[in-house]
């Protein structure tokens, strides 16, 4: 993940540490080894923000260290903030629980769903959260209706999600699959836009901020770009 200016990148590892990156020298600068499941820029300040699970959940300052909300959650979940700082999604047993930081200690929303078998991932203005569940849909959750309304499924997929993200003009939806292949869908309509056969598991999709490319992590070590048709 990019700072808003391009000189950093934030990087959450499967050994569950969480590093940020000078991009020019690709030098390591900061670095939190403890539990770390989900970063994010800050989107006012740029501050690496991260959610961290070993004992309880918390939300913290990457550089500082500096803890900036706790929560009354044992380990054992995966938890992810939201841009503004302000929500945190958490993926747990069969549910996806939503955090409002500034509101409560206690979750703002809920919504049982079949295991989460890819992690929640905030759109960038952090008003979507979009995820991938494990009955191979992609599922799209509006934060301000969340009390209320129940996350949209995108369909297409017959395989496991590896990813899901969500453009930053909100007007997209991308999934990929186990099977190697990427689905993107029209938010408003919930139509399929492309549809892509890689060869091998794809592990990550990411948009670009012109939402007009997408980044796509392949299992067998290359990254590729699409350009999409809009």
């Amino acid at each position: 993940m990019f700072s808003s200016d391009g000189g950093r990148i934030l990087s959450r590892g499967e050994d569950l540490t969480g590093r940020l990156w000078d991009v020019s020298t690709g030098r390591e600068l900061h670095r939190v080894e403890v539990g770390i499941t989900g970063v994010t820029f800050a989107e006012k300040s740029d501050t690496p923000l991260a959610a961290r699970v070993s004992d309880k959940t918390s939300l913290l300052d990457l550089v500082s260290g500096k803890e900036l909300h706790p929560f009354d959650l044992a380990g054992g979940y995966q938890a992810v903030p939201s841009p503004s700082g302000r929500h945190l999604a958490v993926r747990a047993w069969g549910a996806m629980l939503l955090w409002d930081v500034e509101e409560s200690q206690k979750p703002w929303s809920a919504v049982e769903l079949r295991v989460s078998s890819s992690l929640p991932i905030f759109s960038p203005d952090g008003s979507y959260l979009v995820w991938g569940a494990d009955d191979a849909t992609v599922r799209r959750w509006a934060v301000k209706e969340a009390a209320s309304e129940a996350p949209v499924a995108f369909l297409g997929h017959t395989k496991n999600i590896t990813a899901a993200a969500g453009s930053p003009d909100n007007k997209l939806v991308a999934g990929s699959a186990i099977d190697g292949r990427v689905i993107i869908w029209d938010t408003a309509t919930r139509k399929v836009v492309q549809d892509w056969q890689l060869a091998g598991a794809v592990h990550g999709v990411a948009f670009a901020a012109d939402s007009r490319h997408l980044a796509i992590a392949n299992g067998n070590g290359t990254a590729y770009i699409l350009r999409l048709n809009k």
